[in-house]
């Protein structure tokens, strides 16, 4: 089974490609990241770079205003 990691409610401002970082020598369990409730006005596809193999990613309630290709806008 995979494992879940609840980051909810802790006014997180932003994410970079370090918060989930992908290597493929180690394996992350991670299927589920709750992110809710947090303070993301933007998401970038560095998101994107640790969680691949995500099945269910929660950025709900964090008034995301954005979404960019990359952090250098």
């Amino acid at each position: 089974m995979g494992k879940q990691l609840n980051l909810s409610h802790n006014r997180i401002s932003f994410l970079t490609r370090k918060t989930f970082p992908s290597n493929p020598y180690i394996p992350y369990k991670l299927k589920e990241i709750d992110l809710s409730y947090n303070s993301m006005p933007v998401i970038t596809f560095d998101l994107t770079i640790g969680t691949s193999k995500l099945e269910k990613l929660n950025l709900s309630h964090n008034a995301i205003a954005d979404i960019r290709k990359d952090c250098s806008r």
